[in-house]
């Protein structure tokens, strides 16, 4: 159990980096758990339906869009209690690198 806690503590502090400087989401850090659901900016124009589409087959990274869960899909669900470091940061990366890709397509 020790060890789970402290690899979510790690997780967050890598997730709350990656938010701090992708000025194109909006969140509230999660208080508890292991799951954000942060927001893509409404001013942000984007393909929602590439976004999520090119982040999986291109990207191979997933996350929960928004009407998973009854909201907006400019939502999404992003978890980050059990996987690795190393994954974890290159599926954040991977979805700045997406916006990037769906903001100009």
């Amino acid at each position: 159990k020790e060890k789970i806690n402290k690899a979510a503590v790690e997780n967050l502090a890598i997730l709350k980096a990656w938010l701090e400087k992708e000025n194109r989401l909006e969140y509230v850090l999660p208080k508890g758990g292991v799951v954000c659901f942060p927001a893509i900016k409404k001013e942000v124009s984007i393909d929602l339906d590439l976004f999520y589409q090119r982040l999986f087959s291109t990207y191979g990274t997933m996350v929960g869009p928004g009407h998973w869960f009854n909201m907006p899909d400019r939502f999404m669900r992003i978890g980050f209690g059990w996987i690795d470091k190393a994954t974890l940061t290159t599926g954040l990366d991977s979805i700045s690198k997406c916006l990037d890709d769906c903001m100009n397509a």
